[in-house]
């Protein structure tokens, strides 16, 4: 279900108020709830019912460009997150001589890797400015797609959430739960790569709670080039420690932060980075 609070933020002149919902099935329900009562204020870019079908049919056209991306990742990566170890086992390079003594058969030793399977927590915020074209944030949706699917390849655990946020009146942020276990790859791109839900569903989920449309949270103040006060606001906003997510930030128009999505090699290096920077940790414990 779709849950409503509001909370201070340090720093911050006037509060966050913010829409939580566990599924983008609960987004639906929620914004339903908004057009039957006659109070739903669409986003600027427009909201239809065309959107509240997609948010639970999604859209698989942009799928296949994901795994073109992971491919090239794969082709040009020498990253692992796995470590390797010597397992017992009926035929193998070793043998385990102790095991042969003791009659048992697993008496030989095989070189394999033994995959890391940390639980991440991944926070991805769609909102963009208005300069930032249709294309760009096609890239990027399906440059995320393929760093999901490449960590669930890897045997992790991804607990996912799409987040907005807008100002003007008020401060106002959209959090939805998306499905990762395993992932729902028509729904997740659609939702990370297609405006229906990144400048249209997600503002209008924003804009059902207190925000008038249309500039960034707090007016830009302190939030844009900001990363991790943001990610600091949404952790509050998901009751999490913000050191334990791995946060993708809005796209700002001034300067280059469009880069890494201007085509699908760039895009495929920042899925490499990003990769990186999420086993990090792991790699470190092994």
């Amino acid at each position: 279900m779709a849950t409503a609070h509001t909370f201070d933020v340090k720093d911050r002149d006037g509060a966050a108020h913010v829409i939580v919902c566990d599924s983008l099935g609960d987004a639906r329900d929620y914004l339903q709830s908004h057009m039957d009562k006659g109070t739903l204020r669409a986003s600027g870019f427009g909201f239809s019912d065309h959107n509240l079908k997609r948010l639970c049919t999604g859209d698989t056209k942009l799928v296949a460009r994901a795994d073109q991306i992971m491919e090239r990742v794969e082709a040009v990566s020498l990253l692992s997150d796995s470590t390797p170890e010597l397992a017992r086992v009926v035929t193998g390079s070793v043998a385990d001589i102790p095991a042969y003594l003791s009659g048992s058969p697993l008496n030989m030793r095989q070189r394999r890797r033994r995959e890391g399977k940390a639980p991440l927590k991944i926070v991805v915020d769609v909102t963009s400015s208005g300069g930032i074209s249709d294309a760009i944030l096609a890239c990027r949706g399906v440059a995320i797609l393929a760093l999901l699917r490449k960590l669930e390849a890897a045997g992790h655990a991804v607990e996912l959430w799409l987040v907005s946020g807008l100002g003007g009146g008020a401060t106002s942020l959209a959090c939805v739960r998306m499905e990762s276990a395993p992932l729902d790859l028509a729904r997740t791109c659609w939702a990370f790569a297609d405006t229906e839900m990144t400048r249209q569903t997600a503002y209008t989920l924003c804009s059902t709670n207190k925000s008038n449309n249309g500039s960034w949270p707090w007016n830009n103040k302190q939030w844009i080039g900001h990363a991790d006060k943001q990610r600091a606001v949404y952790a509050q906003a998901l009751g999490s420690e913000p050191d334990g997510i791995i946060f993708v930030p809005p796209l700002f128009g001034a300067g280059d932060a469009d880069m890494p999505f201007r085509d699908d090699a760039k895009a495929a290096k920042w899925v490499s980075e990003q990769y990186a920077l999420a086993i990090a940790p792991i790699a470190a414990e092994a």
